[in-house]
């Protein structure tokens, strides 16, 4: 569905994540959200909260944590690994320029220095999205 030239995609009908990382503060605009991170998981645990102006596409479905047996279950440590991942997706390849807000986001050589901390911070940032 989604265009994300990194790992080839060329989708049609979802909004493209080529530089998400750099977006996603931007986007948290709501007073509720958080940071640029929580703006990306509410975005793909409740889609139809928040519609970038100009966005035209599908409605997404929801990606809940529920019921294993739906072709749209999503498990919380997916979605920890998705965020995380998309959080990294930086216009420049730098992950040090996302700017998703994680206090833990730190980097060397462009590799995360402490990966269990923002799990962590992921953790905690989605615990109130498990339905």
């Amino acid at each position: 569905c989604h265009t994300l030239s990194a790992l080839g995609w060329s989708g049609m009908t979802g909004p493209a994540l080529d530089g998400i990382g750099d977006r996603a503060g931007d986007r948290a605009s709501a007073p509720s959200d958080a940071n640029g991170a929580e703006y990306i998981i509410q975005s793909i645990r409740h889609p139809q909260d928040y519609y970038v102006p100009g966005y035209n596409g599908v409605i997404m479905p929801v990606h809940d944590s529920t019921d294993d047996n739906t072709n749209t279950y999503m498990s919380q440590s997916d979605l920890i690994g998705i965020v995380a991942y998309l959080c990294s997706q930086t216009a420049s390849g730098d992950i040090t320029d996302s700017t998703c807000g994680l206090e833990s986001w730190q980097a060397e050589n462009n590799t995360l220095t402490d990966p269990a901390a923002v799990i962590s911070e992921l953790q905690a940032l989605s615990d109130p999205y498990q339905e």
